[in-house]
């Protein structure tokens, strides 16, 4: 227990701080695009993201393994114990994602463009879109699959609702897309950044709380009937 507890601690710190680096990127850039071109950024930015992926899969591989363990233990001692549900995992996520930053910064390494980097906002929203889109069309939901990591035996009201999380967060990726694709066209660099460098993350963390704050509503609803 000791182990697993300094193993998750570390899987914490490194997650924070990667997350942290991707989230400040935009700012970054604002201070530093007159000494550092748009190729060396998008160099930067490639190494971010697969130091990111790396450890998302390793930490990952990590879970399912002492999961599948405590799911092997459960089952030899408890003979009437149900068989347990697949988990859906992060990994179309972070693909999705790994390939948008891919396609971006090879954009900055060849044509050295600031124009790829004001757009890398406009391609991660896109690329979330189609993600949530395609789950969407070809369910469980994106939302649904996330909901099942925490607790895999969802009622069928519980599958409704994160149906229509969904469909909000793809709206929110949609409308955050055509907004930074507005400023790269016609905004200027400090609008640019002061979006996608805090206004977006802003309107992500109250959508969310809103979101958490209904959920917990409607649990408390469920749990009265």
């Amino acid at each position: 227990m000791n182990h697993q507890g300094r193993s998750r601690r570390m899987q914490i710190v490194i997650t924070c701080t990667l997350v942290a680096l991707t989230a400040a990127w935009p700012i970054a850039v604002y201070f530093s695009l007159e000494h550092i071109t748009p190729r060396i950024w998008g160099v930067i930015l490639l190494c971010l993201f697969a130091v990111r992926f790396i450890f998302q899969r390793f930490f990952h591989a990590q879970n399912t393994t002492r999961q599948s363990t405590k799911n092997a233990t459960e089952n030899s001692t408890d003979s009437t114990a149900q068989k347990p549900v697949p988990k859906a995992s992060s990994a179309g996520t972070s693909i999705a994602l790994l390939l948008c930053v891919v396609f971006a910064s090879l954009w900055m390494i060849v044509a050295n463009s600031t124009l790829a980097i004001l757009c890398y906002p406009v391609l991660v929203s896109a690329a979330f879109a189609a993600l949530f889109s395609w789950s969407l069309l070809y369910p469980p939901s994106m939302i649904e699959r996330f909901a099942r990591l925490q607790d895999p035996q969802l009622p069928h009201e519980a599958i409704a609702y994160t149906r229509t999380v969904t469909w909000v967060w793809l709206g929110f990726f949609i409308a955050n897309g055509s907004i930074s694709a507005s400023i790269a066209a016609w905004g200027t660099m400090e609008q640019w950044t002061l979006y996608n460098g805090m206004i977006s993350y802003c309107l992500m963390g109250i959508l969310f709380s809103i979101e958490w704050l209904i959920r917990q509503r409607i649990i408390k609803q469920g749990a009265m009937q």
